[in-house]
């Protein structure tokens, strides 16, 4: 079931409706940005005086979970998923709000008190399996819970509701493997939102996608510089909102192929390592490479 949002209540001819129900949202977005030029630098400050920072892959100490920023926009938004989407609609929004902060809340706590000693999802479940519970494995239970809550909200066949589980569990994972050098979850998620603003060219979809555009446009710079690092916290969010959206707006057939991409890239993560993948492929290099500043 692919939803098409829309609003009826204002009357008009087609160009007037248009204009009356996209001004509202972009009116929205440049709030929504003027609130980030604001209160952003703050943000980071905050980050940066209590100590919630990491090293990065360079060896630089950077704040670390700045993905929590896109919660704090979504947030911002509730009054116009209030004025623009219709009322049997805004349940989604509102789960999607509560999905994104308990994956903020469970990337937070493995970004600033995770070991780093276990990792892939095999070497979690191993240790799970020996009484041992890490944060990887609190991040799977609460994305595990949020993924079928996910499917039982959307009325669809119980096939498609066990493929859109699987899809969104390993969507969230899927952000995390790639978020190992600065600016690749940002390209990979504004491509494929990109794509589905793109075929879907609906208000709703517009109105759930617009904070986490917000938010790239200061995340992302800063993350291709290397000055901040989204982490899991991050990661995790945008991860479910991507599978999210591909749940909700794509057919079962695209969705079948984007669950098998996925399964193909976990097996080989598990197996072999991506970033160097990524390097050896001259196009996949340049395209991980293109913008990011040493």
């Amino acid at each position: 079931m692919m939803l098409n949002g829309t609003v009826s209540f204002i009357p008009g001819d087609a160009r007037y409706h248009a204009m009356a129900v996209y001004l509202p949202l972009l009116l929205w977005g440049v709030f929504l940005y003027g609130f980030s030029r604001i209160i952003f630098p703050y943000f980071l400050t905050f980050f940066r005086t209590h100590g919630l920072v990491e090293r990065n892959f360079k060896g630089d100490a950077v704040p670390q979970g700045t993905g929590l920023w896109i919660s704090i926009l979504y947030f911002a938004s509730l009054p116009l998923v209030v004025y623009m989407v219709q009322p049997d609609r805004q349940p989604i929004f509102f789960f999607q709000l509560c999905a994104i902060l308990a994956l903020n809340l469970a990337g937070w706590v493995d970004d600033h008190h995770g070991s780093r000693k276990v990792k892939g999802i095999r070497a979690h479940f191993r240790s799970f399996y020996n009484g041992h519970i890490t944060t990887g494995i609190i991040k799977a239970m609460v994305g595990s819970f949020i993924a079928l809550c996910a499917v039982l909200l959307v009325p669809v066949p119980w096939y498609e509701r066990v493929t859109g589980f699987l899809l969104l569990l390993l969507s969230i994972n899927f952000m995390n493997l790639m978020d190992l050098r600065p600016g690749r979850v940002w390209k990979i998620s504004l491509f494929l939102t990109g794509i589905l603003l793109i075929q879907g060219m609906n208000l709703f979809i517009s109105v759930l996608a617009m904070p986490l555009l917000v938010a790239a446009f200061f995340l992302f710079p800063l993350d291709m510089r290397g000055q901040l690092m989204l982490g899991d916290t991050g990661a995790n969010a945008i991860g479910f909102l991507i599978g999210f959206w591909i749940f909700l707006f794509t057919s079962p057939l695209f969705q079948l192929g984007w669950l098998l991409f996925l399964i193909l890239v976990h097996w080989y993560a598990e197996r072999k390592s991506i970033t160097r993948l990524i390097e050896q492929v001259p196009v996949l290099r340049r395209m991980d490479e293109w913008g990011r500043i040493s």
